[in-house]
């Protein structure tokens, strides 16, 4: 967070223009353009959530295999020096286990598959309902039964007279 801050404040002026330019663009097509950031909001997200978990498992996994060495030979015990950056994830050369940098992109890749599956950009219009099976259920149920009693009335009325 400090270099992005760092960055702004070494280049405002550019940052204002460039962000004057883009905000009437952005308003004029909505339409299209909001649903791309929200979309990309969501992808950054998801990538951060599983970026952290991963971090997390693998200090778990690394604290677990030191641990779990014999305990009778604690002076012999090697320590394991696994770890993913948590702030400068670009850097691969500080990935312990170098593929961990891959099966990250790998991942993120698959991020990208998945949320073109279930999570489109395009519009989705909601499909009218169709009116549920009513079998074995009276044509009046669905009134409260009023019509059902004014039906038995008008026939109690004609067997009168």
């Amino acid at each position: 967070m400090d270099a992005v801050l760092e960055f702004v404040r070494t280049h405002a002026i550019a940052v204002a223009v460039v962000a004057a330019c883009l905000l009437p663009a952005i308003y004029l097509t909505r339409k299209y353009s909001l649903p791309v950031i929200q979309w990309v909001i969501e992808y950054v997200i998801y990538c951060g959530v599983f970026h952290l978990l991963l971090c997390g498992v693998v200090k778990m996994i690394a604290w677990f295999r030191f641990e779990s060495q014999m305990s009778f030979r604690d002076q012999d015990k090697v320590a394991v020096t696994w770890e993913i950056p948590v702030r400068q994830f670009w850097d691969r050369s500080l990935y312990d286990p170098k593929w961990l940098f891959w099966f990250e992109i790998v991942i993120f890749v698959a991020f990208i598959g998945l949320m073109m599956r279930f999570r489109p950009m395009k519009k989705q219009r909601v499909r009218e309902r169709k009116t549920s099976a009513s079998k074995g259920t009276s044509p009046y149920a669905g009134s409260g039964g009023q019509d059902l009693k004014r039906k038995a009335a008008e026939l109690k009325g004609k067997k009168k007279q």
